[in-house]
């Protein structure tokens, strides 16, 4: 498969769900189901590519909420995984 295959593979998984399975983790947080779906419209409209990347990364700040994904390829599918490092903005995670 050619980087431009791969990179268009990430980008429907991605834009569009298709293609693979998404897994979504956002902790001991507490997002209800509309914000997930909006997240997820957020991580599908990410631009925000290093020139050499496959489209299969990235990190954002969302609702306050510090967002990263990640594409994978696990047992022969393609899997988008989101996830919530922190809370910025109520300070979750803090001592």
């Amino acid at each position: 498969m050619t980087r431009d295959q791969i990179i268009q593979q990430n980008d429907n998984l991605r834009q569009q769900f298709c293609g693979g399975r998404i897994e979504v983790c956002h902790g001991p947080y507490d997002i209800d189901d509309r914000t997930m779906r909006r997240m997820l419209c957020a991580v599908a409209g990410y631009d925000r590519f290093d020139p050499g990347s496959l489209h299969d990364g990235g990190l954002m700040l969302f609702a306050g909420f510090n967002v990263a994904w990640k594409i994978e390829t696990v047992d022969g599918e393609r899997v988008l995984r989101v996830w919530v490092n922190d809370d910025v903005l109520n300070g979750a995670g803090q001592n």
